[in-house]
């Protein structure tokens, strides 16, 4: 997701001199998150919840945000509507934005959530049909962070499938849904291992033609 309000980052990072060791402009807050993924290898991921921008909200705890700040809030919010994935944005105020993202894609087709160089949650593809699932995890230093700033993650993390589950790190009870089978995580503002599983689909073979 290359977007123009990648230069707003570097325009408060220097308003405010802050050595943030976020992972991204936007930092997730009050989410729930699910994500299905079927034995052929595909998948749905689902993104509800708040993305908060991480300098607009650290220029909002020194003073209100000016009419500037807030109209450049107001065009991130148009640019989010115009990705097809944004089925619901609205601007709350203070660098907070509610979202819906969903987002669908097939065997071999990884995804990043935002991208892959600031990845808050990823679905990756190898070579050996095998899926691996992982979720982020902050350092001290960026914790130590976002408590001045008054930010705190706090989301739902599911995953359903009907794959073979090599291994996974969820502490809930697996619960079975239809045909799939539940996984569950919170993801708090702490340093708890991030959410991860490994799976393994069934690739689906393309039949040779001859005439």
């Amino acid at each position: 997701m290359e977007k123009k309000y990648i230069n707003l980052c570097f325009k408060y990072l220097l308003v405010f001199a802050m050595t943030l060791i976020l992972v991204s402009c936007f930092i997730p807050e009050e989410f729930t998150i699910k994500i299905e993924v079927n034995n052929d290898g595909s998948y749905s991921f689902i993104y509800d919840g708040i993305l908060t921008y991480l300098f607009a909200r650290a220029a909002a705890i020194e003073a209100p945000l000016s009419e500037e700040d807030e109209a450049e809030m107001k065009e991130i919010e148009n640019e989010f509507k115009e990705e097809p994935e944004f089925k619901k944005v609205n601007y709350i105020g203070k660098g907070q934005f509610e979202v819906l993202y969903e987002k669908t894609g097939e065997a071999g087709e990884s995804f990043y959530f935002f991208d892959e160089q600031y990845s808050f949650f990823s679905i990756v593809y190898s070579k050996n049909d095998t899926i691996e699932i992982s979720g982020f995890q902050l350092d001290k230093e960026s914790l130590a962070q976002m408590e001045q700033m008054q930010l705190k993650i706090d989301g739902e993390f599911e995953i359903l499938t009907n794959a073979t589950v090599l291994k996974h790190n969820s502490n809930a009870k697996v619960e079975k849904i239809k045909s799939m089978d539940c996984y569950k995580w919170d993801v708090k503002s702490n340093l708890e291992p991030a959410p991860y599983m490994l799976l393994t689909y069934q690739k689906i073979k393309v039949e040779e033609t001859t005439d």
